[in-house]
């Protein structure tokens, strides 16, 4: 059971960090372009 869990893909805390590095590299983005406007 414990290798399956591994095996069968993301786990919630994985997707969890994945989408806060998303939120924070739009956030940077968006600081800029507003910055450039």
């Amino acid at each position: 059971m414990e290798s399956g869990k591994y095996k069968s893909g993301t786990t919630l805390i994985e997707i969890l960090i994945v989408v806060a590095v998303i939120m924070l590299l739009a956030g940077m983005a968006l600081g800029v372009a507003a910055h450039i406007d």
